[in-house]
């Protein structure tokens, strides 16, 4: 049972295994957050620094629920993958940063078909380079997959699961047809009527 807390920190976690160059050249994880436009007023100054390169998720809103019954939501979640990577131009490499492409290439071998918690599996639907960048490189990966939120359900509210009987009556045969049977409300119940 989940609502959306779980799924967000299992991409989270996810992504966090993915080895990556940093820009001393040390092989560390990828680090991962939460979206907040942490591009906007990075290169004013206006924003804190983090480590790059770096993958912020943000869940794609409004998100449409659908009622499945018993308090339980279902929801095609768009999950987007801010991957941002600093790149200082090289001798020959003038503003042409290949590193975000294998980055990129990581992202999507690592998420495709993750199943994060509540959720079916992750299938890449959507993608956008950064075409008027600086050092900072902005790419975008979208994901989406199904997402049921049991949140609202009996079991979440009250810690119970609710155990049903169903009132139905019926009689168990070994073949044929009982001499007697009531009139109504019984089921037959044939075991020697194998399926194949």
């Amino acid at each position: 049972m989940a609502g959306i807390r779980q799924p967000l920190t299992d991409i989270l976690s996810k992504l966090s295994t993915i080895q990556v160059l940093n820009l001393d050249h040390q092989t560390v994880n990828l680090y991962t957050r939460i979206w907040n436009s942490q591009v906007r007023g990075l290169d004013t100054g206006e924003t804190y620094s983090w480590p790059t390169p770096a993958a912020f998720v943000e869940f794609v809103t409004p998100v449409t629920f659908g009622q499945m019954g018993q308090g339980f939501l279902n929801a095609d979640l768009g999950v987007k993958i801010h991957l941002i990577h600093v790149f200082y131009n090289q001798e020959g490499t003038f503003e042409q940063d290949l590193d975000i492409f294998g980055l990129r290439d990581s992202i999507v071998k690592t998420m495709s078909a993750y199943c994060p918690t509540a959720c079916g599996p992750l299938n890449m639907v959507n993608e956008s380079q950064d075409y008027d960048h600086t050092n900072v490189y902005h790419y975008v990966i979208e994901f989406i997959c199904n997402f049921v939120d049991s949140t609202a359900s009996k079991e979440e509210r009250t810690g119970m699961i609710e155990e049903i009987t169903p009132n139905l009556d019926a009689v168990v045969v070994n073949g044929g047809v009982p001499a007697s049977l009531p009139e109504t409300g019984y089921f037959i119940i044939d075991q020697n009527n194998k399926h194949k």
